[in-house]
């Protein structure tokens, strides 16, 4: 019995209950009329009447219920789904429902404050990605590339979205996933050929963890290192050989003089 009350809906548990506290009134309205010296046509109209009363007060009582839960539950199925401008509109100002309905709006606003935050916060990382001058890979846990900036589609002379592809296609591999990478690694694929410094962390979306892989393109770096050593190294050996010709030369017009 306990199992079937349980699966009964709250409408109806409610509705029934109210029926059930309406039968004792109702009986002794019963007993009343059965005693009254009136008419049996008339007694027939007034119990006719009473019972209509009973069932449209209660059908009555059971639709309002499921109108107002079903209404509640669009509401809430609509915030699950980020849509913030359906609120409940009811003329009870006081009462259970009334305080429902302020909890569902507060509720409301706030969900669309955090959405309209997260958005904007969005935008910005998005715009970081953008003008920052370092690639950077978002990729899964099994090496899949779910995100990617302008400076990596430049780095690895990208034409297309690499988006669901494997890193591998970029002459990664998944053991820079594996540990804590912070070294200069070559890059080797059909296009390219470098030398990059690797950093990689990780971090957690939808309980799934994800990993961002930073690289510089350290070639150039090493490129204006040797040239600039060069540079210096020139430097240097002038500074040598006119220090070595001076005395050369100082001779040299001493003889001169001596002719």
């Amino acid at each position: 019995m306990k199992n079937k009350s349980n699966n009964q809906s709250f409408e109806r548990q409610i509705t029934k209950s109210s029926f059930y506290l309406s039968l004792v009134p109702s009986v002794l309205l019963v007993v009343f009329i059965y005693q009254a010296n009136i008419s049996i046509y008339l007694k027939s109209i007034i119990l006719l009447f009473v019972s209509s009363m009973l069932l449209i007060g209660h059908l009555f009582i059971w639709r309002k219920l499921k109108n107002q839960l079903r209404t509640t539950t669009n509401i809430v199925e609509s915030l699950i789904l980020g849509d913030s401008t359906m609120r409940p509109n009811s003329a009870v100002k006081s009462g259970a429902l009334a305080e429902l309905n302020q909890v569902i709006n507060i509720a409301a606003d706030q969900l669309a404050e955090q959405r309209l935050l997260s958005k904007e916060h969005h935008i910005a990382m998005s715009k970081v990605l953008e003008h920052i001058n370092v690639a950077v890979l978002c990729v899964t846990d099994n090496g899949t590339i779910t995100l990617l900036n302008p400076k990596a589609k430049q780095l690895f002379h990208l034409e297309n979205e690499m988006i669901g592809m494997p890193i591998k296609l970029l002459g990664l591999t998944n053991e820079v996933l594996e540990r804590k990478f912070q070294q200069v690694v070559t890059l080797t694929t059909d296009k390219i050929q470098k030398r990059v410094y690797l950093q990689n962390d990780s971090y957690q979306l939808n309980g799934k963890k994800h990993y961002l892989l930073f690289l510089n393109d350290v070639q150039k770096l090493l490129q204006n290192e040797e040239r600039i050593a060069w540079q210096r190294l020139l430097r240097v050996l002038s500074h040598e050989i006119n220090n070595s010709l001076a005395p050369i030369s100082s001779i040299g017009e001493s003889l001169t003089q001596l002719l």
